[in-house]
Formats: structure tokens, C-alpha cells, sequence
């Protein structure tokens, strides 16, 4: 009897050092079906290796781009057990946008953190319940697509093709979003498809109408200064412009890009150096500013002062590139 007492003792023991598993570890459809529910279980040897696995496992349903995947990891040292990221309802576009850069997906909640003793492994299962997440995408993409309808109609409406050009930029760079959001509800939920089946064609009609505008909107350039170490940056413009869609001509378009740049010489024991500042003014053939761009740069140096010139103007060449009439 003693012996049989002992025996219980040291089982119970044993048993109270290996809680229970949740229902979700040994029958995760049971407890999150997946006619209701995305859900991904992710198993590793520490937390955050769980989550991270877990995370891949929804992210896969959504084919989410591994740059955000990992954009989204990073963010597990502010995401508590059971925390989710999700968006007020009430959120503007910048913080739309910002949102999107981190998760293609909203509504992720985390089940609480199971970890078995046993195996010395830890389980988290990452799951989005299809109906919240519905609604989230349905009235971020009905905010994006009034936004864009508004850009469009604003096209539209206005007399300069320039000024048109830019509201269509403005509404492609949003309908890339809308156009996310739409293909990621159509795999939470296949019918909704329909209900957006005009807005995905609205948005595959803008680049169209978009280039339609920048043929009618043709320019020339010019040089404010005199100067021949600067003269080649007129060409640059007109590069720039033809590779962003626009007509060039040489004497007859319809608005001026008027380049003015200004160059402040320093000369130091080591030799000259070169402050350059630019400013780039496009009008209309009444000569009402309709764009604006400008930027000072840092001072290059070189042995001769032509070298410290063609390196600032290369300087110049390099950032208009990227940023002037930009996408």
C-alpha cells in the first residue's frame, strides 16, 4: 500500500510538469475551421522562431512577397501574445500606405504561445478570421477607389494635360494598392470579385488614359544661365522627360522647363569646390507656374575647377533621375 502510494505521488509529479496542449495543436481545423479562418501553426525552438514560422505559414495563403514577410517579422518584438495588427477604421491613406508596406494582410491575431516541455518546443498558431478581414479590405479599398475617382475626375476636368498627367499619377500610384487589396479579398472571399469587377477595370484603364494625356503635353527646355559646364543638363531634362512619357520639342512645345541653377565657387588648399543649387519651373504658355522642383546639393571638389563642375553636374544628373517628375 505504501509502495502503490509512492508510485501515484511521483506520477502526478511527472504529470504537472507537461501542461495540457490546446485544442488548436491537435485538431487546428476543429478549432479554427477554415471555411471561417486563415490559420497557420509554427513550431520553434524559441518564441519568436514560432511566430516567424507561423506568420509564413498565413502569409503563403495570401502570397505574400517575401520582402514583406520579413518587413513583418522584424515588428514581433512590439507584438505581444495574442496582440494582432490591425488598423482603425478611420485611418487616411498616408497610414494606409504605411500599413500595407509591413503585412498584405490585416486582422492577424497570435493564439496564446504553447510551449511543450517535453519536446522543449514552442507552437503559436497566427490566424485571420476571414469575415473581419473582409470588411477591413472592403473599406480600404472603398476609400482607395474614391480617392482615385476623385484624381481621375479632377484629370479630367482640367484644361492643362500637364496638370491632368499628374492627377493620373496620383490615382495609378493609388490603384496599385486597390488593386492588392482586391486580389487579396477575392482569396478570403472568391465572391466580392464581382462586386469589384468595375473598380479592377477602372484600374486597368488608367496607365491608358494617363498616357493619353502625356502625348498631348509636349516641352521644351531651357537654360537660364549661359554656361557651357551646365549647357548639357538640358539635354539630361529632355532625356528624362521622353523616358517618363512625355513629347520633347526642341522649340515648340507647350510648356517651358526653365532650369536655373547657381553655382557658388569655393577654392581651399586641396583645391575648387562647387556648391550647386537648382531650381526647375514648368509653365504654361500664359506663364502660370504649373510645377515646381528644387534642391540644394552638397559642395563637390576636384583638382581644376571643370573637373569640380562636371562632378556637380553629374551630381545633378544622378538626383533628377530619381526624383524629378518621379512616379
Amino acid at each position: 500500500m505504501k509502495r502503490l502510494s509512492v508510485k501515484i505521488a511521483i506520477f502526478c509529479i511527472t504529470a504537472s510538469c507537461f501542461s495540457a496542449a490546446p485544442k488548436w495543436v491537435t485538431n487546428q481545423e476543429k478549432e479554427f475551421p477554415s471555411s471561417k479562418y486563415v490559420a497557420a501553426m509554427g513550431e520553434g525552438n524559441t518564441e519568436k522562431k514560432a511566430m516567424a514560422a507561423a506568420l509564413a505559414g498565413v502569409s503563403q495563403f495570401f502570397d505574400t512577397k517575401t520582402e514583406v514577410l520579413t518587413l513583418a517579422v522584424k515588428k514581433f518584438d512590439s507584438v505581444q501574445v495574442g496582440g494582432s495588427y490591425q488598423t482603425s477604421a478611420n485611418s487616411s491613406l498616408d497610414q494606409i500606405t504605411k500599413v500595407s508596406s509591413e503585412a498584405e494582410f490585416f486582422g492577424l491575431n497570435y493564439a496564446p504561445t504553447y510551449h511543450n516541455e517535453k519536446r522543449n518546443v514552442y507552437n503559436v498558431l497566427a490566424y485571420v478570421d476571414k469575415a473581419e478581414a473582409a470588411k477591413t479590405y472592403k473599406g480600404y479599398i472603398n476609400t482607395l477607389m474614391d480617392a482615385i475617382k476623385n484624381y481621375r475626375s479632377a484629370a479630367q476636368n482640367d484644361s492643362e494635360a500637364f496638370n491632368s498627367a499628374l492627377y493620373m499619377q496620383k490615382a495609378e500610384a493609388l490603384s496599385v494598392l486597390a488593386a492588392s487589396y482586391i486580389k487579396t479579398l477575392g482569396i478570403i472571399e472568391p465572391n466580392s470579385l464581382n462586386t469589384y469587377k468595375s473598380d479592377s477595370e477602372l484600374i486597368n484603364l488608367l496607365p491608358i488614359e494617363r498616357a493619353q494625356y502625356k502625348k498631348k503635353a509636349t516641352f521644351s527646355v531651357s537654360l537660364k544661365q549661359e554656361d557651357a559646364k551646365l549647357a548639357q543638363l538640358t539635354d539630361s531634362v529632355a532625356e528624362i522627360l521622353e523616358n517618363r512619357g512625355y513629347i520633347y520639342s526642341e522649340t515648340n512645345g507647350r510648356y517651358q522647363v526653365l532650369l536655373n541653377i547657381t553655382c557658388n565657387e569655393e577654392q581651399y588648399d586641396i583645391g575648387p569646390f562647387v556648391r550647386p543649387s537648382l531650381k526647375i519651373t514648368i509653365t504654361n504658355p500664359n506663364g502660370d507656374s504649373l510645377y515646381s522642383y528644387s534642391k540644394k546639393y552638397q559642395r563637390v571638389g576636384a583638382k581644376t575647377s571643370d573637373l569640380a563642375y562636371t562632378r556637380a553636374v553629374l551630381k545633378i544628373e544622378e538626383d533628377l533621375k530619381e526624383n524629378f517628375l518621379a512616379e
